[in-house]
């Protein structure tokens, strides 16, 4: 029998889906400051164009000095850069502006606290492509769930950098104090935990929000 002490692109859905049965995440929970911070820029662009956002969203992660080169990424060893060319990528694909200026202020720990839940080969079989790998992370914001997708694009050639093809916002955002009826104790206890880091379990958080981009 395979030992299921990683996610691996060979993997059926049950092994998969048992190997992330035993696996928690830490939910990110995001401070007064930061929100404050995060929302004074959401309210200064939020009327303006598309291209403008985009503008003051490249300008901002340059001052953050986020577009580098990470390491060992969420559980595993893998190493990526995310560059300008990713940042517009992960623009394109958020759900919305407010949730990834959040994820692009706490990409440090996003990323560092990130699950891996999948591997797969490119779809368009690309020559140069090995592997595609997909994780989440999960962000609290003011009880409100913010779950970020991360892509990555693990290259054949060792002279070339991998690449954090997008770090992406979803829609699946829930207000814990107007559904809480609906959610288990656990669940509702991970989230309104005042300590800056929570963790609760991938089967139970599944259970709860249910992203068509998972």
């Amino acid at each position: 029998m395979k030992e299921l002490s990683k996610i691996t692109h060979d993997m059926n859905e049950h092994e998969r889906a048992d190997y992330l049965s035993n696996l928690k995440i830490k939910i990110i929970k995001i401070t007064n400051t930061a929100d404050k911070t995060i929302s004074k820029i959401f309210q200064s662009i939020k009327n303006n164009s598309l291209s403008y956002q985009q503008k003051y969203i490249v300008l901002f992660a340059k001052q953050m000095n986020i577009l580098k080169e990470y390491k060992n990424i969420g559980n595993t060893n893998i190493t990526a850069s995310f560059s300008t060319t990713n940042l517009r990528e992960s623009i394109h694909k958020s759900a919305e502006i407010y949730g990834l200026l959040h994820t692009l202020f706490n990409l440090e720990k996003v990323i560092k606290y990130s699950i891996k839940i999948e591997e797969h080969k490119d779809i368009n079989n690309d020559p140069n492509i090995k592997l595609i790998h997909e994780f989440i992370s999960i962000l609290n914001i003011y009880k409100n769930l913010l779950m970020v997708k991360i892509t990555i694009k693990e290259l054949y050639s060792s002279s070339e950098n991998n690449t954090i093809y997008s770090v992406s916002s979803l829609e699946a955002i829930k207000k814990i104090e107007n559904a809480s009826h609906s959610m288990s104790e656990q669940f509702v206890q991970a989230l309104s935990a005042d300590a800056p880091l929570s963790t609760i379990n991938l089967t139970l958080l599944f259970k709860h929000v249910n992203s068509p981009d998972i």
